[in-house]
Formats: C-alpha cells, sequence, structure tokens
C-alpha cells in the first residue's frame, strides 16, 4: 500500500491540474543538431494526463493532425482532423508579467482584449496549447522581457508544439519574424520569445 502525505507536493501533482508531455521525433543525430532548423523535426506527439488521457500527433499517412483518447487499454481517434481557423476568439499569454516591461507585448494583450478575446489560459503549457487543436483556433504566446526571461526551450519545448500548429494549419513566429520552425538551433538549452495558433 502505498501512503503519502498530502502537504508534501513532492509525491503528488500539487496543484491536481491536467498535465502534459512533449515528444519531438528527429531525423538526424541529436548531437548534430546545431546549425540546423526545427524544421529537422519530423514528426511530434503532445500527451495530457487529466480527466481524459489524450495524445495529439501528426499521421503523415493521412497528412492530418490527429487527436488520439485512451480508452480501457487502447487508443481511439476522438478528433480525426485537427484544423486551425484563421481568426480566433481565444487567446493564451505564457510569461504574462513579462508585459510589464515589454510594451509590445502589453500592447498585444490589451488588443486582444480589445478585440473581445477570451483568455484561456491555465499555465499549463501542453493544456494551453492543445486547446487550440481541439477549439480550432487560439493564440498562445510566449514573450520574454529584459526582467523576465523566456523558460521555453527551443529543443524541448517549442519545436514540438511549433510543428504541430503548422502541420494543422496555424501559424508561428519567433525572432526574426519568421516560422518558429525556421529558427536555427545555437544551443541545446536555446530559450525563445514566440507565438502560434490562428494566423491572425
Amino acid at each position: 500500500m502505498v501512503t503519502f502525505d498530502p502537504l508534501d507536493g513532492s509525491s503528488i501533482v500539487d496543484t491536481n491540474f491536467a498535465i502534459g508531455s512533449i515528444f519531438s521525433i528527429w531525423k538526424t543525430n541529436p548531437n548534430k543538431l546545431i546549425g540546423d532548423t526545427l524544421r529537422t523535426q519530423v514528426n511530434a506527439i503532445i500527451t495530457i494526463f487529466g480527466p481524459r488521457t489524450t495524445a495529439i500527433y501528426y499521421n503523415s499517412v493521412e497528412n492530418k493532425v490527429q487527436e488520439l483518447t485512451s480508452v480501457d487499454d487502447h487508443w481511439i481517434i476522438s478528433h480525426d482532423h485537427c484544423i486551425i481557423k484563421d481568426k480566433t476568439k481565444i487567446f493564451s499569454p505564457g510569461n504574462l508579467r513579462s508585459a510589464s516591461d515589454n510594451l509590445e507585448y502589453r500592447a498585444a494583450v490589451i488588443e486582444w482584449i480589445a478585440q473581445g478575446k477570451t483568455l484561456r489560459y491555465t499555465g499549463g503549457l501542453v493544456v494551453d496549447v492543445s486547446q487550440i487543436f481541439i477549439k480550432g483556433n487560439g493564440i498562445f504566446s510566449n514573450v520574454g522581457s529584459l526582467n523576465h526571461k523566456c523558460k521555453l526551450r527551443a529543443l524541448y519545448e517549442a519545436a514540438a508544439l511549433g510543428y504541430l500548429i503548422e502541420k494543422a494549419g496555424g501559424k508561428t513566429i519567433t525572432k526574426g519574424k519568421v516560422s518558429l520552425l525556421d529558427y536555427v538551433i545555437t544551443g541545446y538549452d536555446d530559450r525563445l520569445s514566440f507565438a502560434m495558433g490562428s494566423a491572425e
């Protein structure tokens, strides 16, 4: 029998939020990624462990992004073709505290609010991006500033998410106003600002 102290967060997910995992599949030796772009990636999977256990991945045979749900020890297709529309009604502003000294980010968030977009943000990266696939629209942003640096890493978080977003018809953008997938890897701990989701 396993016992745990509910006040000791080391043994449980303390907030009981849904949590996720991110996986990238690369066509090159991982020791040779430096100097390549994130386009070297050949597939990606994100999973959510919550009320439902789901996985979103790119089905290269059928050329579409699909969601699978775990049911009774097997997987079923729960969304056969995830497509991201150009216009959106929802936004998820990651690292929002950077808006305190990044005036461009502050202006973008204020504009989204002025347009009547709904804030849909849990603070769980995989959960916040997954809703874009399921709702068929949305914006996830992760912007840094001088005092509040970006924490999300290009190789281990942004790459997989950007890959799936673009395969589902969405757009991504990062430094230099280029696609996130055109980002040139300079190190294994690269962290960067980016936005992804509906093209507008």
